[in-house]
């Protein structure tokens, strides 16, 4: 067996920290463990803070309460549902979804939204397919979610609040 190392700090051994090629030499085994310990609980903790992160970033639902957020989560749905036929230079039907008062006014049809009714809502109407030969988004195109549907009911349902700048032009 080799020698103990030698500590030259005067501090007992358990608070010297030694190389780790050094440790292998120890006959004491307990020491390495000891100081092995705190390194396992900090990588343990950072791996925690690490999926909580990741699940905080992932998360971009409705909040704990049920409150739909518009441009957190209803201008997301109308991006990429919506915006390619009912935005800009595009408005089918005379409706642009991008511009909050143009939204509002309704195109050809009625006005897209009974803020407080969702059922009453030709907007939720369509994407739930009531009238199968005004389904939205069109076929050939890929439908809302069933989260998507919800997120979007809550939102009419709680009062389809749409703040003000948050046009997309």
């Amino acid at each position: 067996m080799g020698a103990e190392p030698e500590l030259t700090t005067g501090h007992p051994p358990y608070l010297h920290v030694l190389p780790i090629h050094q440790f292998e030499r120890m006959e004491n085994r307990f020491f390495a463990s000891l100081l092995t310990l705190p390194m396992a609980f900090t990588l343990a903790f950072l791996g925690l803070l690490s999926s909580t992160a990741t699940a905080c970033q992932e998360d971009r639902s409705p909040d704990k309460l049920g409150k739909v957020e518009f441009v957190r989560d209803i201008q997301p749905i109308l991006r990429d549902h919506c915006y390619d036929c009912h935005a800009g230079e595009n408005e089918e039907g005379g409706l642009n979804l991008a511009i909050k008062s143009r939204a509002l006014e309704g195109g050809d049809s009625d006005s897209p939204l009974v803020a407080g009714d969702s059922k009453k809502s030709l907007m939720f109407q369509l994407v739930t397919g009531v009238d199968k030969d005004r389904m939205m988004p069109p076929e050939g195109n890929k439908p809302l979610s069933a989260k998507q549907i919800e997120t979007l009911k809550n939102w009419i349902d709680q009062g389809a609040k749409w703040p003000a700048g948050t046009d997309v032009i």
